[in-house]
């Protein structure tokens, strides 16, 4: 594993971002000493917690603790199965695949004290996940077809919100304050109540199979297929529309800019863009050194890449 130094050294130079047209542009490439961490087999969730990345080995059923600022592997925790991931107020937490396949996962939910690496609860679950967000003293669950609300500090489910079979099921997840809104497969925005499970609003997208990244009091940010896409979050108007490949995984918005991680049939590599929030416009790019990239976290102004083929690619984020 490489030492402090080296790492320093590697991160500092690892991408120069190339702007110009908003055009995907194959000849962007980073630089041959790119930061990268060979860690095993097949890498999954990423997430940033306590000033470390926290990743899912798949492989070793392990969720590893990164130092930051070394890129060693400082804590290795034994799970079940794939994970989703998030993190915050010291704690990681961790929904498990539990055995089986698919892209469902059926828990029990983990609670890691992020000072002492130890499973502190084990919270089971009535409904399949697909992903897991943080907010305050809440902890959501969504997956296809049902919202859980677990309440942090009793440890324990405390509202189940079903997304309606007219609706397909949930592809997306973001809150707006206290309320989940989720975009569906057939293409719909649907806010609930975070209280009743009630539907406060839903909207028309006219988009196929939209993944919602994140929601705002105006804009809701969705990917489709190789899209990136901006609507309006009342009307469902398109605001923007940008084409980058093939696949978008991860669009995350930090440092003035959005990011989305995916795939340029044409390149030797998979790649990271940077957009405009407000226009869409591509602001740059970097070619990554590997193929099948899964996720990607903010990590104390790095973000750090996951890859199927177990490798992780450390972007600095420009200033």
């Amino acid at each position: 594993m490489k030492s402090a130094a080296a790492l320093a050294v590697l991160i500092a130079a690892a991408a120069v971002l190339s702007h110009g047209t908003d055009r995907a542009r194959p000849g962007y490439r980073l630089p041959q000493r790119a930061a990268t961490l060979d860690l095993g087999e097949v890498l999954g969730a990423v997430s940033s917690g306590e000033g470390d990345a926290w990743i899912d080995d798949r492989w070793s059923e392990r969720l590893l603790r990164m130092d930051r600022a070394t890129g060693r592997v400082v804590a290795r925790i034994p799970v079940d199965g794939r994970l989703a991931l998030d993190a915050g107020a010291g704690d990681v937490w961790a929904l498990q695949s539990g055995g089986g396949y698919g892209r469902a996962l059926r828990g029990p939910l983990l609670r890691i004290d992020a000072t002492t690496e130890r499973v502190t609860a084990r919270i089971p679950l009535p409904a399949l996940g697909f992903g897991v967000v943080l907010a305050g003293e809440d902890v959501w669950v969504w997956g296809p077809d049902a919202l859980i609300r677990v309440d942090t500090r009793l440890e324990r489910v405390a509202k189940v919100i079903a997304v309606p079979d007219r609706y397909g099921e949930a592809t997306g997840f973001a809150l707006l304050g206290p309320e989940p809104v989720v975009s569906t497969a057939d293409g719909h925005l649907v806010r609930f109540d975070p209280l009743t499970g009630g539907e406060l609003a839903t909207v028309r997208l006219h988009l196929s199979e939209p993944v919602l990244q994140q929601v705002g009091a105006e804009r809701a940010l969705l990917s489709v297929g190789g899209s990136v896409v901006a609507v309006d979050r009342s009307t469902g108007r398109r605001l923007w529309a940008r084409r980058l490949g093939y696949r978008i995984g991860t669009v995350l918005e930090t440092g003035g800019a959005l990011w989305a991680q995916g795939a340029y049939i044409r390149d030797p590599g998979d790649r990271v863009w940077q957009l405009d929030p407000r226009t869409g416009a591509v602001l740059g790019s970097a070619l990554l050194p590997a193929f099948g990239t899964m996720a990607m976290a903010d990590v104390d102004g790095t973000l750090w890449i996951t890859t199927g083929s177990g490798r992780v690619v450390v972007l600095p984020l420009p200033d």
